[in-house]
């Protein structure tokens, strides 16, 4: 056996460590991820990729399909319950996530928010003469600038979760999904659970969803 290959399980184990952290992060340290400067620094990053956000997807291994797995499983398997209403697709960017409840739910209105305006323009674009209109919010989904109670769905791909924010914007009996497509490891699992827990959300699953994670938090119907 060549040394390369010898290589390669440490390699990946290092990966999927690092792959890990990085989802568990997301979901504890919320105090990193609303720092001014993180998120302006988030804005301006992904307002610069805009352009060529879909394209640069599409060049990786699997395509979009990859990256948009996990949610695809949740819409698919109907995991989510009854056919929304009003969903809210938070850090929409180019509007991957808000194209996939569209195909799934026929006629469903979507509201999608991005803390960067090039990204919301790319959005506008792409959905082009679809119908209902995606309504595009430039806003901070730590802050969000809606009424509590508004949405019967709000989604949530790749983007930090404010699992906080989330659970006030849901009506009682409402779901939440958050997709990452970065590889599951059993160790997120008790960090995701806890931080849904301090959110408020009495149930969630967290599960392994193609080489992603896939979390569908609910809120009660008592509120």
């Amino acid at each position: 056996m060549s040394h390369s290959s010898g290589r390669l399980p440490l390699m990946l184990h290092a990966f999927r460590l690092l792959a890990t952290l990085a989802v568990g992060c997301v979901f504890r340290f919320r105090r990193l991820t609303r720092r001014r400067l993180f998120r302006a620094a988030m804005a301006a990053l992904f307002g610069r990729l805009a352009p060529r956000y879909d394209a640069m997807w599409e060049r990786m291994p699997g395509g979009l399909e990859t990256y948009t797995a996990p949610l695809r499983q949740a819409l698919s398997d109907s995991l989510i319950g009854q056919p929304p209403g009003l969903v809210l697709d938070v850090g929409c960017g180019t509007a991957v996530a808000s194209r996939a409840v569209a195909e799934r739910f026929a006629g469903v209105s979507i509201v999608g928010l991005d803390l960067a305006p090039a990204m919301l323009h790319q959005a506008r674009l792409v959905w082009a003469d679809r119908r209902p209109a995606l309504v595009c919010v430039a806003g901070d989904g730590a802050s969000p600038p809606f009424a509590p109670g508004s949405f019967d769905l709000v989604v949530v791909m790749n983007a930090p979760p404010e699992p906080e924010a989330v659970r006030e914007l849901l009506a009682p009996g409402g779901r939440a999904v958050f997709a990452y497509s970065l590889p599951y490891t059993p160790m997120v699992r008790p960090a995701i659970r806890r931080r849904l827990a301090e959110a408020g959300f009495a149930r969630a699953s967290v599960r392994p969803s193609g080489l992603g994670v896939l979390v569908i938090a609910h809120r009660d119907e008592g509120g």
